[in-house]
């Protein structure tokens, strides 16, 4: 058993040693030099307190001895020269390793998000956004803090402690000796309850993202909330949740106290040691009041130094579980690729579903599609109909690879899409649901996130492509009529538009993509009669001359269709003409 934990020890260490060296390499050359700079700015300060208590010495026994005003008045003016060259270099190292932080942290979440961005839908699916928000925010800061801030406190306290250590053992190598025997006890300490922090910061950091998830998704949802009356229930739930916390929060705290209590009093008894051995001296003349008062400073700052140690170690070991949980999504392999396969030159937009399967990753076992086989043709419209829950929604998931057929193909002018660049084909096909989600921006802003060129671009032509598209949307007109025209902001999830103008606004979304294939999926079904007809012939502008795929349940929307396919449990039970299934029923 011994052996096990012992091994256990050695691995969590070379664990740590991992994440730390690879932690270091989103420093920066330019970040290097930053820091080299602002520790030589940091020496000039340590220096400074360094010295503080021999002046001190000087001082007390100068008045003691009866030293002359001039001496006195000479070591007054020094030291105030150097408590404002320390007072510079504090400044100094307090902003530059505030600078280097900054740094590091954009740089970690440039490339977490850019790796979350990779990953498939799948991995959305099964990850509250609240807990990648957590990684973002707190654990990124954790791990930026890790290389500047703590970084200078390892570099600060080991000033302290070694310059204070050798001072001590100038003034009396007897006295130093009785004082430094606590060292070793402060640093084991330091270490088991780092170790012990480090398990418990990973479970806490855990708990509090799940919390915050359910807080969001409640939030976003609050009109519901509202409407149901629920809101002393969510108050009680919340409250719950809170209550989950509890316990991990009493264990951190405890142990922190028990690791700063220990070191206190440490520190306490060791400079009442001090100042009663150090009393027997000065009455034995073996040395001075003011050199026992700079042994006494000396000895605060000694145990001020390796105490502060301890604490870095440990808070250091809290940033090593944050650099774990950032780099679980650094090192994830996507289940696709965006960016890896081919990019054909041109398409004709045909699509053929060849005896399809698919269960969603939190659902291995449940097939929401079973055998779908169809071909959309080139410039066709076809519809697919039945009832909820039948799949359709799924199979514009599939065409967009958002998600992967667990069996069958998929295919693109005979090409099968797992062999195309999935960033590549989304650029083909332009996607308008049933209720849009446009971003907290501006209308132009939204409009041009179809074409993402024109959304980074003030050009002219592009600013008219803007608006042609929405012109051809038929919402110019309501866009015209804000005071702010394109500049309007459209809210959160687009919430300051009406449901219709959204529509709208997501059908120019569409057109200036000027896509090859198009899905509707139940793009008009929860519109009124007024907006609908204004949709509808939007729609038909946008569907002229592509291979449309119409998710729909009105009989009315699925005339403009040239053939329909009926789905229902997963799996496609009719297939025709309108006018021949009509006829049907």
């Amino acid at each position: 058993e011994d052996e096990a934990v012992e091994v256990e020890a050695t691995s969590e260490e070379k664990t740590n040693k991992q994440l730390l060296l690879r932690l270091l390499k989103f420093i920066s050359s330019d970040d290097k030099k930053t820091l080299a700079v602002a520790c030589i700015a940091m020496s000039l300060t340590s220096m400074n307190n360094l010295a503080f208590p021999k002046i001190i010495s000087h001082l007390i026994d100068g008045v003691s001895k009866g030293a002359d005003a001039q001496s006195k008045r000479k070591l007054v003016v020094s030291s105030l020269i150097m408590f404002a060259v320390g007072a510079v270099g504090s400044w100094l190292r307090t902003y530059l390793f505030a600078i280097t932080s900054d740094s590091v942290s954009k740089r970690l979440r440039g490339e977490l998000f850019n790796a979350i961005l990779k990953q498939e839908s799948g991995f959305f699916d099964q990850t509250p956004v609240q807990d990648l928000q957590c990684r973002m925010t707190d654990d990124v800061q954790a791990m930026a803090n890790a290389t500047t801030s703590n970084l200078a406190k390892v570099y600060r306290y080991t000033n302290s402690a070694v310059g204070g250590s050798i001072l001590l053992f100038t003034i009396s190598p007897r006295l130093t000796v009785a004082t430094l025997g606590v060292v070793p006890l402060v640093g084991v300490t330091g270490m088991l309850y780092g170790m012990r922090a480090k398990k418990m910061s990973k479970k806490m950091k855990e708990n509090v993202s799940h919390i915050a998830s359910s807080v969001e998704e409640k939030l976003a949802n609050m009109r519901t909330v509202r409407l149901f009356s629920m809101e002393e229930y969510e108050g009680e739930e919340y409250r719950n949740l809170l209550s989950l916390t509890e316990e991990d929060v009493r264990r951190a705290a405890h142990a922190e106290g028990l690791f700063l209590g220990g070191l206190a009093f440490g520190g306490f008894t060791s400079l009442l040691g001090v100042l009663y051995y150090g009393g027997t001296l000065v009455e034995k003349n073996v040395i001075t009041v003011g050199a026992l008062t700079s042994f006494a400073m000396y000895s605060a700052t000694v145990g001020l130094g390796f105490s502060g140690l301890s604490q870095v170690y440990a808070e250091t070991l809290k940033a090593l579980s944050s650099a774990q949980r950032v780099f679980e999504i650094l090192d994830r392999t996507p289940a696709v690729n965006q960016d890896d396969g081919r990019m054909l030159d041109s398409i004709e937009g045909n699509i053929e579903l060849c005896n399809v399967c698919f269960a969603y990753p939190t659902r291995p076992d449940a097939l929401v599609l079973s055998g779908v086989s169809f071909h959309l043709r080139k410039g066709e419209t076809l519809a697919l109909t039945g009832p909820s829950g039948g799949g359709k929604s799924t199979i514009a998931a599939l065409i967009t690879r958002l998600y992967e057929p667990s069996s069958g193909r998929i295919m693109l002018d005979g090409i099968s899409i797992s062999t195309l660049s999935a960033s590549w084909l989304r650029k083909q096909i332009a996607v308008v649901n049933q209720d849009p989600i446009l971003f907290s921006d501006t209308i132009e802003a939204n409009i041009a996130y179809g074409r993402p060129h024109a959304k980074r671009s003030n050009s002219a032509s592009e600013l008219e492509d803007i608006e042609e598209a929405a012109r051809r949307a038929n919402a110019l007109s309501f866009i015209m009529d804000f005071p702010d025209g394109f500049q309007t902001q459209v809210g959160e999830r687009g919430h300051l538009l009406s449901g219709g103008q959204r529509q709208r606004v997501a059908i120019a979304r569409a057109m200036i993509r000027d896509p090859k294939i198009l899905i509707l999926d139940e793009a008009t079904s929860a519109l009124d009669n007024a907006s609908e007809l204004l949709v509808k012939e939007a729609l038909e502008r946008l569907m002229e001359g592509r291979s449309t795929l119409l998710i729909a349940h009105r009989t009315s929307t699925l005339a403009g269709s040239q053939r329909i396919a009926v789905i229902d449990g997963g799996r496609i039970v009719e297939e025709g003409h309108y006018d021949d299934l009509i006829s049907k029923r």
